[in-house]
């Protein structure tokens, strides 16, 4: 089997606070919801086949090829087998590659500030001289809130993985199945929040 489609995707969410075009990250001082806008379309093609070998032996092999405007573009591989020497015993398993493009708020999302709550360690060299700066007062030793700024990176590439599984299938009776299986997963490239570390130290 074979096939192909397209789509496109599209978001419209814009923020609930006011445009500042002389600070455009100063949205939190009104709301603080979370927007995003942002477009794609997305080309596809994909394939399937099984081939029952000989009668205890069944090979699978299937493909997806996604290309997306945004520039990112992956295929995507899958290869399994099912081997059953006796009715009541079945092993299985398959080996795979995959991908996830980003979410529409990780590529596009609009400048949020959110607030976090601090409080400087003084086995910090930095943060022990601001606290020293301060005379070690509350203002220095307290706790407090800081503004934390995420917004979308249209650059992003995908996140990848390679995963393969293995398992039986237990049939000692008409009445009685067993399974098991084994899944191992790897993911490349994961979409996470940046490291602000450096820039609190510098603060």
């Amino acid at each position: 089997a074979a096939g192909v489609s397209y789509r496109h995707e599209s978001i419209n969410n814009p923020s609930a606070n006011p445009y500042n075009a002389t600070s455009p990250y100063d949205r939190y001082f009104v709301a603080n919801a979370v927007g995003a806008v942002g477009s794609r379309n997305v080309k596809s093609a994909f394939y399937e086949i099984s081939a029952p070998v000989v009668e205890q032996l069944e090979l699978t092999a299937s493909g997806r090829y996604d290309d997306y405007s945004s520039g990112q573009s992956n295929f995507s591989p899958k290869f399994g087998f099912k081997f059953t020497p006796v009715p009541q015993l079945a092993v299985r398993g398959t080996w795979s590659k995959g991908f996830r493009i980003p979410s529409f708020n990780e590529a596009y999302g609009l400048p949020t500030t959110g607030y976090i709550t601090y409080t400087l360690n003084s086995a910090v060299p930095a943060e022990a001289a601001f606290i020293a700066a301060h005379g070690g007062n509350a203002y220095a030793t307290g706790s407090f809130p800081v503004g934390l700024t995420a917004t979308g990176n249209p650059a992003l590439e995908p996140e990848k993985s390679t995963s393969y599984t293995l398992g039986a299938i237990i049939e000692p009776t008409r009445n009685l199945n067993l399974t098991i299986d084994y899944w191992h997963i790897k993911v490349t490239d994961i979409i996470g929040g940046a490291d602000y570390s450096d820039v609190r130290r510098q603060y």
